[in-house]
C-alpha cells in the first residue's frame, strides 16, 4: 500500500499540489475501517432493495397469471352458459309447438265430441 501511495504522491507533486492539498489527496486515497463498513452497508441496501423488488415483482406476475387464468375459465364458462340457454330456447320452442299441436287436437276432440262421434 505505501508503494501506491509513493506513486500516488509522486503523480499528485507533478500536477503541481501544494502539501495540504497533496495530504487531502492521500487522505481521500486512504481506506479506513468506518469507509469499508459504509461501503458494506451500501451494497447490503442496495441487494436487500434488489431482492425485495425482485420477490414483489414475482407475486405480481404470479397474481396477473391467477387473473389472467380466472377471466379465461369466466370466458369458457360464459360460453357453455351460452349453448346451455341456447338449448334451453330450442326445447321452449319445441314445447309451444306441440303444446299448440295439444290445443288443436282438443279442439278437433271436443268438436268430434259436439258432433257426437265419438
Amino acid at each position: 500500500m505505501t508503494k501506491i501511495m509513493e506513486l500516488l504522491k509522486g503523480q499528485l507533486l507533478k500536477m503541481g499540489m501544494d502539501e495540504p492539498q497533496l495530504a487531502v489527496g492521500v487522505y481521500l486515497v486512504q481506506f479506513r475501517p468506518g469507509h469499508v463498513y459504509t461501503f458494506i452497508v451500501f451494497v447490503s441496501s442496495i441487494l436487500d432493495m434488489w431482492s425485495t423488488l425482485s420477490a414483489k415483482m414475482t407475486r405480481q406476475e404470479n397474481r396477473s397469471t391467477v387473473l389472467e387464468k380466472d377471466v379465461e375459465n369466466l370466458k369458457e364458462f360464459k360460453e357453455s352458459a351460452n349453448r346451455r340457454l341456447d338449448s334451453h330456447d330450442e326445447q321452449n320452442k319445441a314445447i309451444l309447438v306441440l303444446a299448440e299441436q295439444v290445443k288443436k287436437c282438443v279442439k278437433r276432440w271436443n268438436r268430434k265430441d259436439l258432433d257426437g262421434k265419438r
